[in-house]
């Protein structure tokens, strides 16, 4: 058994090696490629920033031996630079003559062809404006929870720098796209803003904080019902002058709400507009909080007049 271990580990170096040595051989070979690199304006006039490009990215065919080659298409930080040349002038530029701006197509590598080949670039004055944050969040709720607060977003707003006419057509800043499964508990998170090309911000995060409670019905019993509006001289009586009604929303919410916080009503100003004889109650609730149900859902009225 000792000497088969011994074999097998041996036909095992024997085929590393062999791959190593083989792609050492093939590395060493001079290979064509293409490679998609995105475009970085420098030399841009003090107080100025893009506004516009034509292109973002430039196709570069090129030819080197397989190491150098390798190096490039696994660089993750590869950017084609293009000088502005403290000019603010809208032009465009032939990137063919950007060579001297990129070191690292000279050495061993040979160029072929750039395409496209002509950008045109806009710039404009830095200009900066506070703007709202808008967060993007994917909720999933855990079965019987939900939401039961406004999604509070600290800071709300961000100072943001860049090409006047890009700023000011922004409304939000949004964040990056962020998903919450299977929730069931307040949430405090912080959250990074999402880039856009030519801008820059005060910040690049903010945090999101919101309640998730258990979802829960609640029944309220003989709510005394509120006449509004009467005007002078007539009296409005509903009948029955009290209703139960069910609520339904966040176990915590629920809990700390009492009867004497409730306050069904009917309005004159609906009641003289009725043609049925019958109107329906009216109750308003705390955000979060909805109306399942009303006992009665209508209530008959007369008018007095003095």
């Amino acid at each position: 058994m000792v000497k088969l271990n011994k074999k097998v580990f041996s036909i095992i170096i024997a085929v590393l090696f062999s791959f190593i040595l083989w792609g050492s051989v093939t590395l060493s070979n001079s290979y064509y490629t293409t490679i998609k690199v995105p475009l970085r304006m420098t030399n841009l006039p003090k107080g100025y920033a893009v506004s516009s490009m034509s292109i973002t990215d430039v196709n570069i065919r090129i030819k080197g031996d397989g190491w150098r080659l390798a190096s490039l298409i696994l660089s993750n930080n590869l950017e084609y630079y293009v000088s502005a040349g403290l000019d603010s002038q809208a032009k465009n530029i032939n990137l063919r003559g950007a060579l001297g701006e990129n070191a690292w197509l000279s050495s061993g590598i040979q160029l072929f062809d750039i395409y496209p080949d002509i950008l045109s670039v806009r710039m404009e004055r830095i200009t900066e404006r506070k703007i709202k944050i808008s967060p993007d969040l994917g909720l999933n709720f855990k079965q019987d929870f939900g939401l039961v607060s406004g999604i509070k977003v600290i800071p709300d707003s961000v100072t943001v720098y860049g090409p006047k006419s890009l700023v000011n057509s922004l409304r939000t800043i949004p964040t990056v796209k962020r998903n919450f499964s299977n929730l069931d508990d307040r949430v405090l998170e912080r959250i990074e803003l999402l880039p856009i090309r030519g801008l820059t911000y005060s910040l690049n995060s903010c945090a999101v904080r919101f309640e998730v409670q258990k979802i829960v019905d609640k029944t309220f019993e003989n709510l005394e019902v509120e006449v509004r509006n009467t005007p002078r001289g007539e009296d409005l009586l509903v009948f029955p002058n009290s209703i139960t009604i069910v609520l339904r929303g966040g176990i915590n919410i629920l809990g700390r709400l009492k009867n004497e916080d409730l306050h069904p009503f009917v309005d004159y100003n609906q009641v003289i507009k009725d043609t049925l004889g019958i109107i329906e109650p009216e109750v308003n609730v705390p955000d979060y909080i909805s109306i399942i149900d009303k006992k009665p859902n209508q209530l008959q009225y007369i008018i007095k007049k003095y």
